[in-house]
Order: C-alpha cells, then sequence, then structure tokens
C-alpha cells in the first residue's frame, strides 16, 4: 500500500508549494499578477502538481473534470490542452531524487481514456471552466500507478497569457471498488485456545483496535490492511492470562471476492504457504446474512474459517463497519 501513500502524500505537499508560490511570485508568474494587467488562464488553484482523482471501477467510462481559471479574461477564449508525458517524466524525476524508494508513476495508456475536446472555450468573465475527460476505469491494472499529464498549451487571443507556474497537473487515477475503505472492526474467533489464541464466548467479539482497511484488488475483489499493525496480516487475539490481546497471524492475509448482490462467494490467503499450510474456507454453517456487504450501513460480515495443518479449523467473525475512506 506504499504507493497509495506516496500519492496521499505528495499531493499535500503540492498544495502546500502552490500556497507558497502564489504570495512569492510575481510577474506573469500567477493569477494575481501579470504583466501589463494581462488576462491570465490558469489550471485552477487547487489542482496543480499531483491531483488525486479517487473514482470506483465501473464498466461505464467514468468522467474526471480539471479546472481551468480565468482572471481578467473579458473576451471569449479557446485553451488548447495537451497531455504531455514530459511533465511526468519529470516529476518521476524530482520525487526519485527525493526519496529513492519512490514508486513511480506511468502515463495512463491512450485506450483507457477518451478526450471529447482538446479545446476549452471559456466564455468572458467566467471564472471556473471544466476540462474534462473520460476513463474506462475497468480496464486499469490496479498493481500500477498512473497519472495523465495535463498541460495548457496555448490561448488564442494574443491578450491573454497562461500562467508558467500553474500551466499543468498530473491527475494521478487511483480506482477503488465499492468496498474499498477503512472500517471499524470487531472480531469473533474459537477454535485454537490450545495454541495460546483467546477464544470468544459465541455471540461476543472483541473491538480490535484502530480497525481494518479493505483495498481494492479488482473490480469486486478486496484486501486488507491492518491498521493497528500496519500489515496486511489477519486480525485476532491473544490469550495472556485469560485476556484478549491484540496479535496478527504470519502468513494469512485474507481476500474476499463479492458477487453481484454483495455476497461474499470465496475467501483466500494473499500470501504463499510459509510451510504452515495456512489457508481460508468460507463457514459452511455461518448464517444467511453473514458473508454479505451491505451498501445501506457499510458493513461486511465475514464468517469463515481459518485452517492450518495439524490444527483444527478455527472459526473466524469479523463485523467490519466503514468510518472512513482509506
Amino acid at each position: 500500500m506504499r504507493h497509495f501513500k506516496n500519492i496521499f502524500s505528495f499531493a499535500s505537499l503540492a498544495v502546500l508549494f502552490l500556497m507558497s508560490s502564489c504570495l512569492d511570485n510575481t510577474g506573469n508568474l500567477d493569477v494575481f499578477n501579470s504583466v501589463n494587467n494581462n488576462g491570465v488562464i490558469s489550471i485552477g488553484q487547487a489542482e496543480p502538481g499531483l491531483n488525486v482523482k479517487t473514482v470506483e471501477i465501473s464498466t461505464t467510462p467514468t468522467k474526471i473534470s480539471v479546472v481551468i481559471n480565468a482572471a481578467r479574461v473579458n473576451n471569449t477564449v479557446n485553451v488548447t490542452v495537451q497531455v504531455d508525458p514530459a511533465v511526468l517524466t519529470a516529476y518521476n524525476a524530482e520525487q526519485t531524487a527525493l526519496d529513492p524508494t519512490f514508486v513511480p508513476f506511468e502515463v495512463l495508456p491512450s485506450n483507457l481514456y477518451t478526450i471529447p475536446s482538446l479545446t476549452v472555450s471559456i466564455a468572458a468573465g467566467k471564472l471556473d471552466t471544466p476540462f474534462e475527460f473520460n476513463v474506462n476505469t475497468s480496464g486499469v491494472d490496479l498493481s500500477k500507478k498512473f497519472a495523465l499529464p495535463i498541460v495548457l498549451k496555448s490561448v488564442d487571443d494574443p491578450s491573454v497569457v497562461i500562467a508558467s507556474n500553474l500551466n499543468s497537473t498530473l491527475v494521478a487515477i487511483v480506482v477503488k471498488n465499492k468496498y474499498d475503505g477503512k472500517y471499524n472492526l470487531d472480531v469473533e474467533h474459537s477454535g485454537w485456545s490450545a495454541f495460546g489464541i483467546f477464544d470468544m464466548p459465541a455471540g461476543v467479539a472483541e473491538r480490535y483496535p484502530d480497525g481494518i482497511a479493505l483495498v481494492t484488488l479488482g473490480a469486486n475483489s478486496v484486501g486488507i490492511e491492518n491498521l493497528w499493525a500496519g500489515t496486511n496480516l489477519l486480525p485476532g487475539f491473544s490469550n495472556t492470562a485469560g485476556k484478549p490481546t491484540p496479535t496478527q497471524f504470519g502468513a494469512a492475509s485474507p481476500v474476499f471476492t463479492f458477487d453481484g448482490n454483495n455476497k461474499i462467494v470465496s475467501v483466500s490467503n494473499a500470501i504463499a504457504d510459509d510451510g504452515r499450510g495456512r489457508k481460508f474456507a468460507l463457514n459452511p454453517t455461518a448464517p444467511a446474512s453473514d458473508n454479505s456487504y451491505d451498501p445501506a450501513t457499510k458493513k461486511v460480515i465475514a464468517n469463515f474459517l481459518f485452517k492450518q495443518t495439524g490444527r483444527p479449523d478455527m472459526n473466524y467473525r469479523l463485523t467490519m463497519v466503514f468510518f472512513g475512506s482509506r
């Protein structure tokens, strides 16, 4: 999940940089001060730098907008927009120099987006006008980081200038399915008390600290992020002097797959077998209401068996209630 954290941290830095640059720069560099009081066209002030657009996976194209600002433009002008990979190349180089572990963005493949028009017509006196393009989110490779580098290339009125420090943006496309997010987590498990794992009484759950995140892996599948431990390992509770103590299980990271009716139809292990044979299976005796996602309450209940060679199956029930975006 490191690369998503990089996205959001650099987005924050971009906003901070923008705030300072607008205050410090003069001349043709910003929308507040321009030579001879020219009209100025710029990328919207919240949009330069890395501009993260989070969208859900969909079988129909998803419209994405980038705001173009105009100041002191007293007649209709036409602005030409261009996709310029060089902008993204420069950004990746800068970030890699700052952090050698930075995972570079790739230019969004041309078969995954359409641009209705590269010309944006801005009416006289209009402050904000959208530049729009459509993304085929169902075709995005979720294992990679993609961005579309947008540049304001020219304007057809010589009395209007393009702000040189606000003339481009990198639109990072972060694709998530509807299950993706952070959840409060209540855990029930039993069957491994002989191995130092706390057995919950039937129907009694323990609240896991910090919760869990469901992380998009595909259109209908999610992995997990253990928010307490900062890993992708299954949350649980060990037995410490008869009391439940938060822990996690090594080599165990469930992947849940849903059907079109929001029912969990399979659970697998994202981590290769380390010799212990740890794997998961749906609980055949689970109530019909379990192993489901409720869109109204944004609650997920997963009821499954945790298996390991040489041990009895551990009954596992996770109740997850959405509390925020990841």
